[in-house]
């Protein structure tokens, strides 16, 4: 339980992961005003983690259990339904 936890952390809900989707969103409208009229206010700084949200990565820590093990991006099934 606790490896599972440390290495993919905790399971979101459907609340959390609408949540963090729309902060990633908003993160991308930012950064496209900024793009457009270098307005200064409007600068991002996005994280390794912050990309890995944005593609809807599951493991976006992408660490491995195993010591020789290779790290492999999952992503969320995005239902639009």
């Amino acid at each position: 339980m606790l490896i599972k936890v440390f290495y993919r952390g905790d399971e979101l809900s459907p609340l959390e992961l609408d949540i963090e989707r729309q902060y990633i969103a908003l993160k991308y409208q930012k950064m496209l005003g900024y793009k457009d009229k270098r307005i200064l206010k409007n600068k991002t700084v996005w994280t390794v983690s912050d990309l890995n949200r944005y593609q809807d990565q599951k493991n976006y820590r992408m660490c491995d259990p195993e010591y020789f093990g290779t790290a492999m991006p999952t992503f969320e099934l995005f239902d639009l339904d």
